[in-house]
């Protein structure tokens, strides 16, 4: 597996255990861990994990017939 498929992945699976009652505060954390160390900086790991949680929930909230929450907190800390 190469390390981009590695980031992507980690990001995908890290997004979803974020969705999980209870998760999301360790979650965040070890995304703002990863974004900071070495080889995974410089690789936008808060801003792709967040455009991923987004994405997964926009898509769940559209197959439910709900319209996605716009005033949801962005930073991924509410």
């Amino acid at each position: 597996m190469l390390f981009d498929e590695l980031v992507e992945y980690t990001i995908e699976r890290y997004a979803h255990l974020a969705l999980v009652e209870g998760w999301k505060q360790y979650v965040w954390g070890e995304i703002k861990r990863l974004d900071e160390e070495p080889p995974w900086a410089g690789r936008n790991i808060k801003e792709r994990f967040l455009e991923r949680v987004k994405s997964i929930r926009d898509k769940g909230e559209q197959e439910c017939g709900v319209e996605p929450n716009r005033s949801s907190n962005s930073q991924g800390t509410s």
